[in-house]
């Protein structure tokens, strides 16, 4: 049976923990450590609480909140927690057939969200709790990680266990669906860094007193794959190495495509009834160019390369928006990469384009596999300058992750500030939990400047103020390439330092100039920052230095034309 009214009037005097306002972006960021007491109760999911969030009373005499990105004072280092990836939960199973596009006596459901937390030998909830972002899916895939605080001894203290909760989020309200169940944590950390998933079942909540309080205590779980037909909510999962503090990425924009060219031709009338428009036949020469380069530098010794131009060209963790403009970008353009290092291409949902007023192009098409073939597709449709057929098969070949994308993934309606920061700091957190330093992400200008937006470190804003403005108003061109520094020893998390990479030079000198790539350096307590100029020099004519792939006479037009257009002021 739920609480009397009087027990929920005696836990609702408790102090409250709320959710962190999603407009800050260093707030929205840390949102998914929400600090946990050695004595937590639960309100009635009949009650609500404001703005959606979780139901959770603490009391604050015991209340003991853990610094998620520090360990505790006197505790080893491996005693912060755990790394969780979350994967996915499936809700198309026989516990939730009833509820399937039904209304609820809570209203509609928004969608659910995932909550994991340590509890010690005791049952007793300790240090600070994980919650994912809330998905409306029917099969919701996160697919990132976030770090799960213990204030005790390490993780594989023996009786302790993570705890593993899926909540629905209503209008005004959330409520506990499913769970927790509890994994033992020593069975967890045999399997840290190994990224063997473990499916864990929920079952419906069930309502207990204990010492003059009501509270959740789910069945013991096993860290085995389930049953096949057993009733419940299954949630997959695996456990993480720390990662490192400290890493790079590559923001490659993508090529020209069919509504960049409309919108500064003014012709946007046949457009607009268009959606996830391709790339022109300018915007697949950009990319060509970006291939030419990556393929110029990819087999030569690391003593002849700048570190940064090394980074990129060893780097085999490849991400890409899967809007049709971005993916075929990187298909073309990352295609040594791809093929040298054997990896895979990664479809991001939350690398998408920021969904504005009439951004006809930010509107996806088709999910899944079809966003592949659609792109190769429109690559063929370009006509007579589309890529060779012997091209487009081993175009054919590369493989595509795109489970993240298996379902719409797009937004149809304009993205508020707010839903921008939250996908940010969950586009961050996949970056943070990466197992690799270095990531390439093609992807879009508005998102981009969103992310500097953000992720500007304040010492970086004081010592670039005009680099720092530049990367949060201006549109980086189409088919350039920025690399970015990520330090997670800040808080908020902070992008310490830009570098761009020019993919055309001066003529006589191959395609890029190591040295002059990271310009002068410019030193400031956040790190560094290299900006040798925000457009890249394209000229008219480059003499391929010998060794090196000469530029066919479409790939100079193509530049010409590039350069004209950003003279023009194209956006987008």
């Amino acid at each position: 049976m739920p609480p009397s009214a009087a027990q929920l009037d005696a836990l609702r005097e408790a102090s409250q923990l709320s959710l962190m306002s999603q407009a800050n972006f260093a707030q929205s960021a840390a949102q998914s450590m929400l600090p946990r007491s050695r004595s937590m109760d639960w309100v009635d999911p009949e009650g609500s609480s404001t703005g959606g969030g979780m139901q959770m009373q603490f009391h604050s005499s015991t209340r003991a909140a853990v610094d998620p990105l520090a360990p505790p004072e006197g505790v080893e280092l491996d005693s912060r927690g755990m790394c969780v990836h979350l994967v996915g939960v499936n809700l198309n199973s026989a516990a939730n057939e009833e509820a399937k596009g039904k209304e609820g006596k809570h209203g509609k459901s928004m969608g659910v969200y995932v909550v994991m937390y340590v509890v010690d030998h005791r049952g007793e909830p300790v240090g600070s709790a994980a919650k994912w972002e809330s998905r409306a899916r029917l099969m919701p895939l996160w697919n990132s990680a976030l770090p799960v605080g213990a204030s005790v001894a390490p993780p594989t203290s023996v009786g302790c266990r993570l705890a593993v909760e899926l909540w629905e989020l209503y209008e005004s309200s959330s409520v506990l669906a499913a769970g927790p169940a509890f994994l033992k944590l020593e069975e967890m950390s045999a399997r840290e860094g190994l990224h063997l998933p473990t499916t864990v079942v929920l079952s419906k909540p069930d309502w207990q007193y204990k010492k003059g309080s009501w509270s959740y205590h789910g069945p013991e779980a096993s860290s085995s794959h389930s049953p096949a037909g057993e009733e419940g909510t299954p949630v997959t999962l695996y456990v993480l190495k720390w990662p490192s503090r400290r890493k790079r990425l590559f923001f490659v924009r993508h090529g020209e495509s069919k509504w960049n060219a409309a919108k500064r031709e003014k012709n946007l009338y046949n457009l607009v009834r268009e959606h996830d428009h391709p790339l022109t036949d300018v915007g697949y020469r950009q990319a060509l160019l970006l291939q030419q380069f990556v393929q110029h530098h990819l087999h030569l010794p690391e003593e002849q390369l700048s570190e940064t131009v090394c980074a990129l060209v060893r780097c085999d963790t490849l991400w890409a928006s899967p809007l049709t403009r971005a993916l075929q970008t990187a298909l073309v353009g990352l295609q040594p990469l791809l093929e040298a290092q054997g990896a895979t291409l990664e479809l991001k949902q939350n690398a998408r384009e920021r969904k504005n007023w009439g951004g006809f192009d930010s509107i996806g098409r088709v999910y899944g596999a079809a966003c592949k073939t659609r792109a190769l597709a429109e690559l063929r449709a370009l006509g007579d300058g589309a890529p060779p057929e012997s091209v487009m098969r081993s175009l054919q070949t590369i493989r595509v992750d795109h489970q993240e994308v298996s379902e719409p993934w797009w937004s149809d309606t304009p993205e508020s500030d707010e839903q921008m920061s939250v996908r940010i700091a969950t586009f961050v957190n996949q970056i943070k939990y990466a197992p690799s330093d270095t990531i390439v992400v093609v992807g879009h200008s508005h998102f981009y400047r969103s992310f500097f937006h953000r992720l500007l470190h304040p010492v970086f804003r004081r010592k670039e103020p005009e680099l720092s403005d530049r990367l949060q108003t201006t549109s980086m061109a189409n088919g350039t390439l920025l690399c970015l520094e990520l330090d997670f020893d800040h808080e908020p998390f902070a992008c310490v330092g830009v570098a761009e990479i020019g993919l055309a030079k001066e003529e006589g000198k191959p395609p890029l100039d190591d040295a002059a790539a990271e310009g002068s350096a410019s030193r400031s307590a956040a790190g560094q920052s290299w900006m040798r100029g925000w457009t890249s020099k394209v000229t008219s004519k480059i003499k391929a230095e010998q060794g090196a792939k000469a530029v066919n006479p479409q790939m100079i037009k193509a530049m010409q034309e590039a350069r004209d257009a950003r003279g023009r002021g194209a956006s987008m």
